[in-house]
């Protein structure tokens, strides 16, 4: 870059009209007081050479402006056959020493020439001198701004070595109150072992019925084998169930073939018993008059659970856990809620569980 303590006295813009030539509007009194800087469109700057890049005219001529000729060459990403392409900044420069070179006596008919370069050099000295503290004060701020980015910085990172310090602290502490040696750990898996074991209240359930809370159902399917002895056709049910719809039915042969019945072809439910319909069924004795076969087993199970839930109330946890493949519903007491879904919900999955909350207005599975 050229030194700060030389002035930009002109600037010129590529318009497209492709200049070659360039007036120096201001005193030069040799080659050396001209320095030039090209800056291209993306802002990056490259020092001009004399005599390679440019050539200048005129220079030292009392009353004459010198001229910036610039040399045009495809070697220069800065010109095109014609001159300065578009959009590219030829600056050029006045650098000139601080030391007067003129005696200001015994000049005789060269005084008025000789005043004047003084006082040229003298106005082109005091410019350089602007553009070094115009440039040294911008230079300053930025570096000022830079100074207070990095104090705040160092303030922000005593800050937080503050916090994790205290956060280091207060885990310390916890440590030492938990205890951190080996002779602590024993007596605390000592301890763990003698405990009594916590016991929770868990109610088998294989009929349909309304939950309470604080309690862990564990439900699963009910069912009753009878095996038949040739005169026997009906059959009590022995556990509880609402409709017909939640039995399901099925005969065990000898051989162990299982055949799941169909009411009303092979079986009807009246009240609380199962008659079995006589024909030519296998597990039928006496041509189809008679009752179960002997040798053959009828096993009724309730296929179908339901859990009717009481009604919400504020933080209050019921579990359920399901043990076979059976169906099992949760039933709505009312018009509240399960998952915000206005819909009792099913278990289907064997061995599924849930675990619900309420908020006083609907329950919550968690």
């Amino acid at each position: 870059m050229i030194p700060l303590n030389t002035p930009v006295i002109l600037s010129f813009v590529g318009d497209g009209t492709e200049q070659i030539i360039f007036p120096v509007s201001f005193p030069t009194f040799e080659d050396a007081n001209i320095e030039a800087e090209i800056v291209s469109p993306l802002g990056e700057s490259v020092i001009l050479v004399k005599d390679t890049h440019y050539v200048l005219d005129s220079i030292g001529i009392p009353n004459t402006d010198a001229t910036f000729i610039l040399e045009v060459s495809p070697d220069f990403e800065w010109t095109n056959p014609n001159g300065l392409k578009q959009d590219y900044t030829l600056k050029i420069k006045f650098s000139t020493n601080a030391f007067q070179p003129a005696k200001l006596r015994d000049l005789g008919r060269f005084a008025p020439e000789v005043l004047e370069k003084v006082a040229d050099r003298l106005t082109m000295n005091v410019l350089a001198l602007r553009g070094l503290v115009t440039e040294i004060a911008s230079e300053f701020q930025v570096l000022s701004d830079k100074v207070d980015t990095f104090e705040e910085s160092i303030s922000n990172l005593v800050d937080e070595n503050v916090d994790q310090q205290q956060e280091i602290d207060a885990l310390e502490t916890q440590a030492s109150a938990l205890g951190v040696t080996s002779l602590d750990h024993e007596s605390r898996i000592a301890a763990l072992e003698s405990a009594p074991a916590v016991s929770f209240d868990v109610e088998l359930k294989s009929a349909n019925f309304t939950a309470e809370f604080g309690k862990v159902y564990v439900v699963s399917n009910s069912s009753q084998s009878i095996p038949g002895d040739g005169l026997t056709g009906a059959f009590p049910i022995s556990f509880a169930f609402v409709n017909s719809a939640d039995l399901e039915v099925k005969v065990i042969s000898p051989l162990s073939v299982v055949t799941v019945l169909e009411s009303p072809l092979h079986y009807n439910v009246l009240d609380t018993d199962i008659y079995l319909q006589g024909g030519p069924f296998a597990w039928i004795s006496d041509g189809g008059f008679g009752g179960l076969e002997v040798g053959w087993t009828l096993v009724i199970e309730l296929n179908n659970l339901s859990v009717t839930l009481p009604p919400p109330d504020a933080n209050k946890i019921i579990d359920i856990k399901k043990l076979g493949s059976n169906l099992v519903t949760l039933v709505r007491s009312g018009s509240e809620k399960i998952d915000d879904v206005a819909s009792n919900k099913s278990l289907t999955s064997a061995k599924e569980s849930v675990t619900l909350i309420s908020d006083g207005v609907d329950w919550f599975i968690i």
